[in-house]
């Protein structure tokens, strides 16, 4: 089922920001996500989420997140690296506000504060 919504959602193209989809897509490779250039260089995107766990022994945090409108990106549930620094005390359940780097199917948070 969830390859089905996968597939629906990338078919579709593009969601406006009011919607409500998430798709669970936490160990999913980014490569085939719509970027807003086809060059190799790193895509950098910014939106607001709710903490779904953190792995401080794989230096990760997963969000489900808004949609990313720069790069194309419907409302998702993923992983993103983060450094020692950044996971500081997240938790679950927390909304924040995020910018992060996605390069060659690999998104790392750049900078991650509470939401407001």
């Amino acid at each position: 089922m969830k390859a089905e919504v996968l597939i629906a959602v990338l078919i579709s193209g593009s969601l406006g920001a009011g919607t409500a989809l998430s798709t669970e897509m936490k160990d999913m490779d980014m490569k085939s996500m719509p970027a807003k250039s086809s060059s190799s260089a790193a895509q950098h995107g910014k939106t607001t989420g709710v903490i779904q766990s953190v792995d401080a022994a794989q230096s990760s945090v997963v969000i489900s997140h808004q949609p990313v409108p720069e790069l194309q990106w419907p409302a998702m549930t993923m992983a993103f690296k983060a450094t020692p620094q950044q996971l500081g005390s997240l938790k679950a359940g927390d909304h924040v506000q995020f910018e992060f780097e996605e390069n060659n199917g690999a998104a790392s948070i750049v900078q991650i504060k509470p939401a407001k």
